[in-house]
This record gives C-alpha cells, structure tokens and sequence, in this order.
C-alpha cells in the first residue's frame, strides 16, 4: 500500500485478487495453506504439473 492506495496497476493484480486465486487454489486443492500462513503445491498437483514440465 502507498498512501493508503492499494497497489495495483494495469500491470500488477490488486493484492485482494491474489488472496482470491490463493483461496481458490485451496478449496480446489490444489494448494494448501500452512499454519506459518504459507503455501505450498499439494502431491497430487504437483504431479499432474510435472507431467507437463518433463514434456
């Protein structure tokens, strides 16, 4: 926040919408939220990621 303004521009999503895609990556299970307020890639996503990572 500068001033109280929320950052964002036509380059960068509002922090809001990031929290809102982080919140939705976790009720999809794709991550999951830590008590320390981290995220980390669940096994199973992880997965179905690297199969398109290794081509």
């Amino acid at each position: 926040m500068k001033n109280g303004t929320p950052i964002s521009d036509r380059d960068h999503a509002p922090i809001s919408r990031v929290r809102e895609v982080l919140k939705r990556l976790c009720d999809e299970g794709v991550i999951l939220l830590q008590a320390d307020k981290n995220c980390r890639i669940t096994d199973e996503a992880w997965a179905m990621l690297k199969q398109y990572l290794d081509g």
